[in-house]
């Protein structure tokens, strides 16, 4: 399974032609992600409501799309901001006028739209839909997730914690649909992209935690991350040069997402 992430692109038709040819299952998230969206603005609306209905049209022929969630982590950002939220009070118009108008677009408009666009399938139910991802129920979607529940997001690798990759094994929950860590790009890259030549010098900014390295990387604290995790894993002689520790995030990072991946 892949999954097609709410902060990116719908994919193009070869994308899912591929998928369903190769029998590869899609897990297909709707383009909100990590906001809180204006849905008592009625342009907005019309315009998400367009969006939507075309993408679902237009994917709805594919076997290997399998599921679609509403969003990526704006449950988390409701919480995180504590935003108005009452799992108990039901209707639409008054979702819409709450701190968190963006629960009618979750709960209400997207799976009306997927049950129309697919009908009633032979089962008697459309393609699944959830709310959002994470997502368990309406009690436990966001940052205080029952891991039993729906789907997590597993981020205390690397982010949260910041917890021994190791340690996945005891880290699962019903369903993972997000966990990884970080690792420097290919050398050639940084070259191309960070002042400094091809050795880090006086005058350059081709080094583990420069200023322009910093700017570069947009992960918080990504410096710190990858020297802990690199550092616990390895013994390193030269952390100032760019393609040793380069190429260590590398081999990191691949032995921790083998270790996920193969975690019971």
């Amino acid at each position: 399974m892949v999954r097609v992430w709410g902060g990116g692109i719908y994919e193009s038709d070869a994308f899912y032609d591929a998928c369903d040819q190769r029998g590869i299952l899609v897990w297909q998230d709707f383009a909100f992600a990590c906001a809180s969206y204006p849905a008592n603005n009625p342009d907005f609306l019309q315009s998400v409501e367009a969006e939507a209905r075309q993408n679902v049209a237009r994917l709805q022929r594919h076997p290997s799309l399998v599921i679609w969630a509403g969003n990526n982590e704006d449950y988390q950002i409701k919480e995180h901001y504590d935003l108005q939220y009452d799992p108990t009070v039901l209707g639409p118009q008054k979702w819409v006028q709450s701190k968190f108008p963006a629960r009618f677009i979750y709960e209400s408009l997207l799976p009306a739209i997927v049950l129309q666009e697919y009908g009633v399938s032979e089962g008697g139910q459309a393609v699944p839909y959830r709310p959002g991802s994470p997502y368990g129920d309406a009690r436990s979607t966001t940052l205080k997730v029952d891991p039993t529940i729906g789907d997590i997001h597993q981020w205390n690798v690397w982010h949260g914690s910041m917890k021994p990759y190791q340690d996945f094994s005891s880290m699962g929950g019903r369903f993972v649909s997000e966990f990884g860590i970080q690792a420097y790009p290919h050398f050639d890259t940084l070259c191309r992209t960070i002042t400094g030549g091809d050795k880090p010098s006086s005058n350059g900014q081709l080094w583990p935690g420069s200023v322009t390295m910093d700017v570069r990387n947009k992960a918080v604290g990504h410096h710190f991350r990858l020297l802990k995790y690199v550092t616990e894993n390895f013994r390193i002689h030269e952390l100032d040069n760019p393609v040793t520790f380069g190429h260590l995030t590398q081999v990191m990072q691949a032995d921790a997402v083998a270790h996920a991946a193969a975690a019971p």
